[in-house]
């Protein structure tokens, strides 16, 4: 099931379970899809995303899911509508 992360707190509760983050970056104007535990998807690290800053800033948005059929759907999804670009992240892509 697709759910939306609003805080670094919903992300950090769900570092230990499988899964795929979409994370949208409105000023990059890019789509990024990551793993769950990718370091870039850890709000504690200080290169990770951070939900609730861009949720306060108004520059992104995080989806998750089990899924990653699902969550890779939701990516290209927000990318064909804003035109962003879609990319799976370099680091964690398996």
């Amino acid at each position: 099931m697709l759910t939306e992360i609003v805080t670094d707190e919903q992300l950090i509760k769900l570092y230990t379970t499988p899964g795929y983050l979409v994370a949208v970056d409105y000023p990059k104007k890019e789509v990024k899809l990551h793993t769950v535990d990718c370091m870039l998807a850890d709000p504690i690290s200080s290169v990770g995303v951070k939900p609730s800053k861009a949720r306060e800033n108004k520059t992104g948005e995080f989806w998750v899911s089990e899924s990653r059929d699902e969550a890779n759907l939701k990516a290209e999804e927000i990318a064909k509508n804003k035109g962003y670009t879609y990319t799976i992240c370099p680091i964690c892509d398996r």
